[in-house]
């Protein structure tokens, strides 16, 4: 039904449209009607297609370039050891430029890459190494690149080392302002008078939340977080 009102609408637009160039001698008139109709019929494209708000966000971002906060954590599961920390070591010092680490403490370490820090934990007991990079502030066209060149093939590379068992992949947004999923989902609300919100879908096996100030993705494939982050985390722009 709805799609049948907006195709309605659009088909109204166009003929009103094409009215326009045929009676030209009302241009201004049948102008202006055409117009409202035209800015109605997007309007109502916008507000009801998920596809066609994230288009126009997506080219509202790369014209303006804003900055984006992200956190991202990586949790492998295996036959970890205290070795296995040297054996990241050696892996970065040996496949990344300008590595600088600090050694935290005996099951921790950070590893500082131009403008990455990447923090390295070990649970001992539970046999879980655990990477983490934290609020890590990007501009909107650089995060793009920087996630699928850069930090995912890291991963990949990273993962054929260390054979873990399984692994988890999240992704987590705060926002300083409402997120620009929020203007969707309760678009007829008053965002201020909202105290709570939360929506939660899954895609296929991946889950996606969507909240008032921040989101978060949660997946077991690191495939599935690199287009997953594309769609969604990099709209998220630090005011």
């Amino acid at each position: 039904m709805k799609k049948i009102f907006i195709g309605f609408v659009w088909l109204v637009a166009f003929c009103l449209i094409v009215i326009s160039f045929i009676r030209s001698e009302q241009w201004l008139l049948n102008g202006t009607l055409t117009l409202g109709w035209v800015l109605f019929a997007i309007q109502m494209t916008v507000s009801h297609f998920e596809k066609v708000y994230l288009f126009l966000k997506r080219i509202w971002f790369e014209v303006s370039n804003p900055e984006c906060i992200w956190s991202f954590q990586v949790t492998y599961n295996g036959e970890f050891n205290r070795d296995t920390l040297l054996l990241v070591e050696h892996f970065f010092l040996e496949n990344q430029q300008d590595v600088t680490v600090t050694n935290i403490s005996n099951i921790r370490k950070l590893f500082r890459m131009g403008t990455l820090s990447l923090e390295v934990y070990l649970d001992e007991e539970l046999k879980i190494l655990r990477f983490s990079i934290h609020d890590m502030e990007i501009s909107y066209r650089r995060s793009k690149s920087f996630i699928e060149d850069r930090l995912a093939s890291l991963f990949e590379s990273l993962q054929l080392k260390l054979k873990p068992d399984s692994g988890a992949f999240d992704l987590t947004i705060n926002f300083n302002d409402y997120n620009p999923y929020f203007g969707f989902y309760v678009r007829r609300l008053n965002a201020g008078e909202v105290q709570r919100f939360n929506v939660i879908f899954r895609i296929d096996n991946d889950r996606v939340s969507v909240g008032k100030n921040q989101i978060e993705i949660n997946t077991q494939s690191l495939q599935h977080m690199r287009s997953l982050s594309k769609k969604y985390i990099v709209l998220s722009p630090a005011k």
